[in-house]
């Protein structure tokens, strides 16, 4: 017998979650742009924002529209990603935000990971789809930051 997967009530906090954590990071990224000194952060960081807000849109349309899920909220699975994202705000130089982030990064990548391999193909194959290319985009996004933080680092700043 088949595992029964996620429920809805699962599958409306994973994308209530990942489309807040989207939003957030394209709004954030996008923020950073304007006062970011090196040239290939900059760039960097206009590229990926963008590339969040897409997956925002991606995963919004996905989530659960019932009367027990309110598709107008989203919210973080937990208070800890709350506080995560604070500091993530709260760092001022390139390489506390390259570190921050990468931290974000690591921790959607479990998360995404966690809920994909609950999924089920029939019953949850269009979220499946979607978070399988946020976690490529993610991936690789987070491969690019720890070049550029390392290449930063190497710079001495």
């Amino acid at each position: 017998m088949a595992t029964p997967g996620l429920t809805i009530d699962d599958s409306a906090r994973l994308l209530d979650h990942a489309t807040w954590l989207e939003r957030r990071l394209f709004e954030v990224l996008g923020g950073w742009v304007a006062d970011t000194p090196e040239p290939s952060i900059k760039l960097a960081l206009a590229r990926h924002s963008r590339l969040h807000a897409a997956h925002a849109a991606l995963l919004e349309p996905l989530r659960p529209d019932t009367r027990d899920h309110d598709v107008a909220q989203r919210a973080p699975l937990d208070a800890g990603w709350r506080t995560l994202m604070s500091k993530v705000l709260a760092a001022s130089s390139s390489a506390t935000r390259l570190e921050r982030l990468l931290e974000v990064l690591v921790g959607a990548i479990a998360c995404y990971e966690q809920y994909t391999g609950a999924m089920r193909a029939v019953r949850d194959a269009p979220a499946q789809r979607a978070l399988v290319q946020v976690l490529a985009d993610e991936r690789a996004e987070l491969g690019e930051f720890d070049a550029l933080r390392r290449i930063d680092a190497g710079m001495g700043r």
